[in-house]
């Protein structure tokens, strides 16, 4: 991990990179995850093998992607897909 802020309650397994992220509490990163540049929120378990913050165009298939290229993983991506009205 480098240049990265965990919140308490945050299980990384083995063989996982992280730079340049914010990860949330109750989050479970499983084994051999790259993550970078990326905001993670809370009681969100990333599976095995996933790989967020290098491929722009895949991040934002799944994720919601910031004009500045950071990637914001939620509970419910579809949330920021369609924003409820007030």
């Amino acid at each position: 991990m480098r240049n990265s802020v965990l919140s308490p309650d945050v299980r990384v397994n083995s063989y996982c990179e992280i730079d340049a992220s914010i990860i949330f509490s109750h989050v479970n990163i499983g084994r051999h995850c790259r993550i970078r540049r990326a905001v993670i929120d809370r009681h969100v378990h990333i599976p095995e093998g996933t790989v967020i913050g290098y491929d722009p165009v895949e991040d934002k298939r799944r994720y919601f992607v910031t004009p500045s290229g950071l990637t914001i993983v939620t509970r419910d991506a579809s949330l920021l897909e369609t924003p409820v009205a007030p």
